[in-house]
């Protein structure tokens, strides 16, 4: 049938497809500690209601924020991992916005903690003794870049970088393409800048 809608459910079948989403707050700093707790019960509420599930609660407690909010420097952080439909999200953002405790909120689709799961991660932490540093090669693998002590593929004129610079030091332009009869005479003389009268 040309332009006519068939309904078969599946809009209802997606309705009720249950998505795990991370949600967080930041409170007011000038509520009470007992305020986090009436909040995450809130949250309870909206989300079982909705036929879904919280996973897990993590109060944060009170951090800087990186930029004031409503003329506060601080803010109470507190993390929710639930699991349930869109209908439910729809209503949980609608609650947030109304609220006039909460500095700022966000919620999104989790997906995991980043390379695998928390249990995982953890014991690789632990036995390495670090859970900071960058990733190590893996055995077998060629070791590249200027870490392996290998030459750089292509050499090239280096350029003062803003890092790398004196300081006060204005910063070279990118160098044009020499051929071998031009390199010796840029080196003799600058070239005048260009709009300047002598």
């Amino acid at each position: 049938m040309r332009g006519r809608l068939r309904d078969d459910g599946a809009g209802q079948e997606e309705s009720k497809v249950m998505r795990e989403y991370e949600s967080i707050f930041v409170l007011d700093p000038e509520v009470e500690d007992s305020q986090v707790d009436v909040e995450v019960a809130k949250i309870r509420d909206i989300v079982t209601e909705g036929s879904g599930e919280i996973l897990e609660v993590q109060k944060w407690g009170r951090r800087k924020l990186a930029y004031e909010v409503n003329k506060k420097k601080e803010g109470i952080y507190t993390l929710v991992r639930f699991k349930a439909g869109a209908e439910v999200l729809a209503e949980l953002n609608r609650r947030f916005r109304l609220n006039e405790s909460l500095l700022r909120h966000l919620t999104v689709l989790y997906e995991g903690p980043i390379g695998g799961d928390v249990e995982s991660y953890r014991e690789n932490a632990g036995s390495a003794g670090e859970t900071t540093g960058s990733p190590t090669p893996a055995a077998g693998a060629p070791a590249t870049g200027a870490a392996a002590g290998a030459p750089a593929a292509k050499p090239q004129a280096a350029a003062a970088t803003p890092a790398t610079a004196a300081p006060g030091a204005v910063p070279a332009p990118a160098p044009a393409a020499e051929t071998p009869a031009s390199a010796g005479a840029a080196d003799a003389a600058p070239a005048p800048e260009s709009g300047s009268a002598e």
